[in-house]
């Protein structure tokens, strides 16, 4: 749980209040927010224990513009 106190949410809360998010807000998203985020995606169970993952951020907006269309094919 952070410090600042922006996690204070239990987890029905979160589950039962979740939405699909259809449009993103331009505002860049700070360093330790993302440090953050990825910490608690890394930390999450996963099948077989098999750490399958890899992370790709990307935070250069021209750089996202060329990855749109092929995340729309996808």
């Amino acid at each position: 749980m952070a410090q600042d106190g922006r996690l204070d949410m239990t987890l029905s809360e979160a589950v039962y209040s979740l939405r699909a998010i259809r449009r993103q807000k331009p505002n860049p998203i700070p360093d330790q927010d993302i440090r953050m985020i990825l910490d608690a995606a890394i930390q999450a169970p996963n099948g077989g224990n098999m750490q399958p993952w890899h992370f790709l951020v990307v935070t250069d907006a021209l750089l996202r513009a060329q990855f749109a269309p092929l995340y729309h094919e996808a």
